[in-house]
């Protein structure tokens, strides 16, 4: 074990961090009013700063949905708060998305009838 403790996730937040001396990020409400929400409505989720919570929003959306609406062309507007903060305080945030390409490789036997084209 490190002076720091364990490198681990933490329970509350989600984070990655060193156990003894991780610090959960602070808290912000994020509701989506094109969709008929408001502040009751709104989201709890950790963040860095109203961007990023912002982002996350848009991330657990997306994946909750299924639809991938946003990654698919569809942005967002949101207003993002801190937890302990009012309505009349939140900021409005644009959110898009875009996806990103994966691709994988696995190796598979060479037909010996093959020619060879390589250099």
């Amino acid at each position: 074990m490190s002076a720091f403790g364990d490198y681990e996730r933490c329970s509350t937040c989600g984070e990655y961090g060193w156990g003894r001396t991780h610090k959960c990020p602070p808290r912000f409400r994020v509701w989506r009013p094109e969709h008929g929400e408001d502040f009751a409505d709104a989201g709890l989720l950790y963040a860095r700063d109203h961007e990023e919570a912002a982002e996350r929003w848009a991330e657990k959306s997306d994946s909750d949905s299924a639809e991938y609406d946003i990654v698919g062309g569809e942005p967002a507007k949101v207003y993002v708060v801190e937890a302990d903060g009012d309505e009349e305080h939140a900021l409005l945030f644009h959110v898009e998305g875009e996806a990103q390409p994966v691709y994988h490789a696995r190796q598979i036997e060479k037909d010996p009838s093959a020619p060879f084209r390589g250099r």
